[in-house]
């Protein structure tokens, strides 16, 4: 199985991602949407109904469960559209079975006309450098889903295993090796990065603003990564980008294109 490349690109604030559409959207072969995730007292088919009505129908959304899998159709399933899906269990409970019931029903049961992909446990590092638990206990269990999933599913094309990282892993002064996450293209059949453009806190922090820099901003990242998904097609490529919501909706309505993009 060949590895491909997804990269995610997050700008520190709330939860709604947004990301203005390059004008070249529809024939740059990547697909814009969002993350979702509920407010207070909403339901999740609610939530993805807000952040769908400013915007029009998202094409691709992101579904975080911050613990065990939700059988589908749960939260990932709600939208009806390609998901990235993440979630999170004790790697040493993995890798003992606990969980491979639920894990087999969760991959079993996933949707066969889109694609999805599933992260476990996105953006390990400070998890394993905090000692929560080891990069060989992670890749252990890494290897143990991926193992159920491939039985569960073995001919499901759409069906992607997703390693999450953080952009700041690649950073040589992280002092980090990817190397110390990554089994092998068999288990993580796709390698994805979270990037956080820092700058954001000083020049488009202020809710104040009318948003046209950093729709500017996003204009470019979206047209960037449409570039680099005609340079070399074969690689699929995710980009995710937050705006804070107070600022987001101040923007004028042509440039409230919300995204994610996959490719």
């Amino acid at each position: 199985m060949r590895s491909e490349l997804l990269i995610t690109a997050l700008v520190p604030s709330a939860l709604a991602a947004a990301l203005v559409q390059p004008a070249d959207a529809a024939t740059s072969g990547v697909l814009f949407g969002s993350p979702v995730s509920t407010n207070v007292g909403e339901s999740f088919a609610q939530a993805i109904a807000r952040e769908d009505k400013p915007y029009g129908t998202l094409p691709i959304s992101r579904v975080f469960y911050s613990g065990p899998v939700q059988q589908w159709p749960g939260k990932a399933g709600a939208s009806g559209r390609p998901d990235v899906v993440s979630f999170k269990y004790a790697p040493c409970q993995v890798v003992l079975g606990t969980y491979d019931a639920a894990l087999t029903q969760f991959v079993a049961g996933a949707p066969t006309g889109y694609d999805v992909w599933w992260s476990y446990i996105r953006e390990p590092e400070d998890n394993i450098a905090k000692g929560e638990f080891t990069s060989v206990d992670y890749k252990a269990a890494w290897a143990h889903i991926s193992a159920l999933a491939a039985a569960a599913a073995p001919t499901h094309p759409l069906l992607h295993s997703t390693l999450i990282l953080m952009c700041y892993t690649m950073n040589p002064a992280s002092g980090r090796d990817w190397h110390n996450y990554y089994v092998d293209a068999a288990t993580q059949s796709m390698l994805a990065f979270d990037c956080y453009n820092h700058a954001g806190k000083i020049f488009y922090g202020s809710p104040a603003t009318d948003g046209s820099l950093r729709a500017a901003w996003l204009r470019s990242v979206g047209s960037f990564l449409g570039n680099q998904h005609a340079a070399d097609p074969a690689h699929s490529i995710l980009g995710s980008t937050s705006t804070p919501r107070a600022e987001r909706d101040r923007l004028p309505t042509d440039r409230r294109q919300q995204s994610s993009h996959l490719a």
